[in-house]
């Protein structure tokens, strides 16, 4: 065992030399600086001037240890940036005040009674979308069942409006959020559970709680399994 032991330890030692000769630093490299900053005129470099191209005002160029120059922005420049992401934030949120105020001015209703056809189980309360790549079979003199062209979207698809009212439901729920977020306006709240009640609770207009005929492809009486997808916005 201690034979063993002291083998180990002899290893170690003898792999702790070699590293050190290996990777010590040359005196050379002791008496460099780590950084050397680079002296900087007023004003841009132009492109017949040797060195980089940079904005003095804004940054600081760094030489390593190896000779590679690299650029920096400086305190000028940090201000810089956060002024040009303060009138983006503020474009971005005006933006977003004004898609609210739209979603709260709207009066339309949203509902999936106002589908022009029905589900296979009669019930307008029932959400229902068509499989979006099928189309009618044109061996078939009604077209039944329809078939799959995949990549290639059946303009029906539009034509049962659950799906697209569902959409515009969550994207103006979302709005309003945020909007009420940045803003504690409670108009935004206010019209968000008007929104949600209006689909999923009032007894006229909601949406029965199944997914059962979502992707429908016409002459099937169920829905396909991709139909749970027309809810991806619900986790945004």
């Amino acid at each position: 065992m201690y034979p063993l032991f002291r083998h180990r330890v002899l290893i170690t030692i003898l792999l702790g030399i070699i590293f050190l000769f290996t990777f010590w630093p040359t005196n050379k490299q002791l008496n460099r600086p780590l950084y050397v900053t680079s002296p900087i005129n007023k004003g841009a470099k132009t492109n017949t001037e040797p060195g980089p191209n940079i904005d003095a005002i804004r940054s600081t160029i760094i030489t390593d240890v190896s000779g590679n120059q690299k650029e920096y922005l400086n305190s000028k420049g940090y201000i810089t940036f956060l002024s040009i992401f303060k009138k983006q934030h503020q474009a971005m949120l005006k933006n977003l005040i004004r898609s609210a105020d739209i979603a709260v001015a709207n009066t339309s209703v949203y509902s999936v009674i106002l589908k022009p056809q029905l589900p296979p189980s009669n019930d307008p309360h029932d959400y229902m979308s068509l499989s979006r790549y099928f189309w009618p079979d044109p061996t078939k003199s009604d077209g039944l069942p329809y078939i799959n062209k995949d990549g290639y979207s059946n303009p029906e698809f539009f034509a049962v409006t659950d799906y697209v009212l569902l959409r515009k439901m969550f994207k103006d729920v979302l709005d309003m959020g945020f909007a009420y977020f940045f803003t504690r306006n409670e108009t935004y709240v206010k019209k968000s559970m008007y929104r949600i009640k209006e689909w999923f609770l009032d007894e006229k207009t909601k949406m029965n709680p199944n997914l059962n005929y979502a992707g429908l492809r016409k002459g099937d009486a169920m829905g396909l399994h991709t139909g749970v997808l027309d809810f991806h916005q619900v986790f945004r």
